[in-house]
C-alpha cells in the first residue's frame, strides 16, 4: 500500500530531478545508467517495499540485464584504435 511519506519522498526526489521530457533517450541507450542517474540527479530507491533491489524475482532481472551489457561489449577499433562501443 502507497503510504503518505513514500508518496511524499516520491514527490521530493522528483523535485529534485532534472526533467526527463527534454532529455532524447535514443542518444543516451548506450551510457551507463549510473552516469545517467548522476547527470539527471536521479536518486534510486534500494530499499523497502517499492526498490527494485529488494525484490529477488526483480534483482535476478538487473543482474541478467547488466551481465548482458557486459556479455556485449566489445573494442571496435576506429583511426586511433580507442573507441569502445556497446551493442
Amino acid at each position: 500500500m502507497l503510504t503518505v511519506d513514500t508518496a511524499s519522498a516520491g514527490i521530493q526526489m522528483a523535485r529534485q530531478a532534472k526533467s526527463l521530457f527534454p532529455i532524447k533517450w535514443e542518444e543516451n541507450l548506450d551510457r551507463p545508467l549510473n552516469e545517467l542517474r548522476s547527470e539527471l540527479n536521479i536518486q534510486p530507491v534500494t530499499t523497502g517495499l517499492w526498490s527494485w533491489y529488494t525484490r529477488p524475482l526483480l534483482q535476478e532481472a538487473i543482474s541478467a540485464s547488466q551481465a548482458l551489457g557486459s556479455a556485449l561489449m566489445f573494442r571496435q577499433e576506429n583511426f586511433d584504435g580507442s573507441k569502445t562501443r556497446k551493442i
